[in-house]
């Protein structure tokens, strides 16, 4: 029997964000003889296009017309949510915002079995998108903990994460499913590096970089506060940054090269000398993850799944968040600047640790039997 999986997100290509970049990587990978893949997504610009050229099976909701971080809403049109849940066997939540959440909540309420994969700590994300982080966290939470209820199981990126859920007393079963990483398009290419060093003017410069959406809880004003710090003592210092978003509004500074959203972040890695991800909140880093890969050493702190795959001065410099200001930020990134041969060793130790355990081969396989399980019980 083919089991029918539907995918439901906030999100859509043609964003990039981790979400949508998840989706596909998985999608792609799941056995078609034993799953049939539809999607219930957002209706934002140039959604139906990218579905039509990558052949995907998409239900389309309407969106609100204002944005929210750079995405507008969706506008869950009952109708459309009952028609397309009635006729799956499983639904696969990857957001618990307007149409994830009205999917989620029909769902149980006609018994579908759902699998939700948790992509950020949904309190804290939310809450970063306001002006009071903590307070709102504190608001949100209890909320998601009943959204989370709703779900037959719930699957996160790492045992530390499982963890911090297990204190909000679950009652769904929680699966741990490492994300994947692109091998393939994630490891160092030194043609390519020389290559667009010169083409992007950078032969001679030291280039730091950081890859993602540029949203308050990325820590986006601090980055580029402290490189303002650090531009000063290195003066052939750059600042790449591949991704777009509200926070953009503090690069400023003319040695700050702002490349936008771009489908093709893997070239733009190997620029960088070293690979910098200030966030406040996090739960796997996908993108610190394929910058290891790619032998970047990198600096990031300890939140989300981070630390379960970055081990400080082994593969990476860990910053703790609770301590983290523009003079900590700048002295990890000196240290990097000086020493090179550190800089190369945590390179190295980078692309050892994700080419050894993290593969998306690995994550829809456990995903698979995820589906199988959940619709057997």
């Amino acid at each position: 029997m083919v089991i029918k999986i539907l995918y439901v997100a906030d999100t859509a290509p043609p964003k990039k964000d981790g979400v949508v970049r998840f989706m596909l990587e998985t999608y792609k990978r799941l056995n078609s003889e034993k799953f049939e893949v539809s999607f219930l997504l957002p209706k934002i610009e140039g959604a139906e296009k990218i579905a039509r050229t990558m052949n995907l099976n998409v239900t389309f909701v309407p969106v609100r017309r204002f944005t929210v971080a750079t995405y507008p809403p969706a506008i869950p049109k009952s109708k459309i949510i009952k028609e397309v849940i009635e006729n799956t066997d499983v639904v696969f939540i990857n957001s618990i915002a307007p149409l994830g959440g009205s999917a989620l909540t029909y769902a149980n309420k006609i018994g579908k079995p759902v699998v939700e994969f948790v992509h950020s700590l949904e309190w804290e994300h939310f809450a970063y998108a306001t002006k009071f982080p903590d307070k709102y966290a504190k608001v949100l939470k209890p909320i998601v903990r009943r959204a989370y209820n709703k779900s037959n199981v719930l699957v996160v990126a790492n045992k530390g994460i499982k963890n911090s859920l297990k204190t909000m007393k679950l009652t769904p079963k929680i699966e741990v499913t490492s994300l994947g990483v692109d091998q393939k398009k994630f490891c160092f290419d030194r043609i390519k590096r020389v290559y667009l060093r010169r083409e992007l003017k950078l032969t001679n410069s030291f280039v730091i970089g950081y890859q993602g959406r540029l949203s308050r809880e990325k820590n986006i004003k601090l980055l580029a506060e402290t490189f303002d710090k650090i531009n000063q003592k290195i003066p052939n210092s750059k600042l790449i940054i591949v991704g777009d978003g509200l926070e953009k509004k503090y690069l400023k500074n003319p040695n700050i090269l702002h490349i936008g959203f771009v489908d093709n972040p893997e070239d733009y890695l190997q620029v960088m000398d070293m690979f910098v991800l200030p966030s406040m909140t996090e739960t796997t880093a996908l993108a610190l993850m394929e910058a290891m890969s790619t032998g970047l050493p990198c600096i990031a702190t300890n939140v989300g799944a981070i630390p379960s795959y970055l081990k400080h001065r082994f593969n990476g410099i860990l910053l703790n968040k609770e301590k983290l200001d523009s003079t900590v930020l700048e002295y990890a990134i000196l240290k990097l600047y000086k020493d090179a041969r550190l800089r190369k060793k945590l390179g190295d130790n980078a692309a050892n640790t994700i080419g050894t355990a993290y593969s998306w081969d690995k994550t829809t396989t456990h995903l698979e039997n995820i589906f199988e399980e959940v619709l057997n019980k």
